[in-house]
């Protein structure tokens, strides 16, 4: 099964300021046990959210950034409004497109690619961190939030293994198939975890010449 992404209902809250948003999750979260059920989340494919899309995009057309989707989309804002930001990245000129597109997207994929993992890179101008997963009723573990660049450009340049997440909650279905009920210890919790399946996986549309097995 694909990777899939949690959204809870904190999502309506993504065009608030950033540090306000922060809080809002952090709150919801705190407020959430470990042990979750389906029916407060709805998943969607990882490979369907914006960043992912952008970034395989980007590698993909990493050769002549020029011929990519998102050299365009980028282009196409500036004519619309004069300036074009992600994140705190902002830019004026088409000229400047490539210098953005490198910083913020080319540079963590190219290290991913050549480095694996590494705890201190992250996208320009990204917030580091964790990303943060849950392990799913069918031991799939779903993306919440956090280190969504990295994981991104995990997945497209084939990284196999070595990608670390913070586990966040485990549906308690998932619990149920593995002999936990009842309240749960943290040991037979740590142990469900410990059963689900790998995050990473190789884009079979990217192409073996991308593909790195991280030693």
């Amino acid at each position: 099964m694909a990777l899939r992404r949690v959204w809870t209902t904190t999502q309506r809250v993504r065009y608030l300021p950033r540090p306000v948003t922060a809080a809002v999750n952090r709150a919801a979260r705190a407020s959430r046990g470990m042990v979750v059920t389906g029916g407060r989340f709805v998943a969607t494919p990882f490979e369907a959210g914006k960043t992912y899309r952008r970034m395989r995009d980007i590698w993909i057309h990493r050769a002549d950034l020029a011929t990519s989707a998102t050299f365009r989309d980028i282009e196409d804002a500036l004519a619309r409004t004069g300036h074009y930001r992600h994140k705190r990245y902002e830019i004026t000129e088409v000229s400047q497109i490539p210098a953005l597109i490198e910083a913020c997207y080319l540079d963590l994929l190219e290290s991913m690619s050549r480095e694996g993992y590494r705890a201190d890179k992250r996208s320009a101008f990204g917030t580091g961190g964790l990303g943060r997963a849950i392990v799913w009723h069918d031991g799939s573990l779903v993306h919440e939030n956090g280190a969504t660049h990295r994981l991104a450009a995990a997945r497209i340049v084939g990284l196999r293994h070595g990608f670390p997440l913070r586990i966040v909650g485990v549906h308690e279905d998932w619990l149920r198939v593995n002999g936990v009920c009842g309240r749960p210890t943290a040991e037979a919790v740590r142990r469900a975890v410990g059963l689900c399946k790998p995050v990473l996986r190789v884009d079979p549309d990217i192409g073996t010449e991308a593909v790195r097995a991280a030693q």
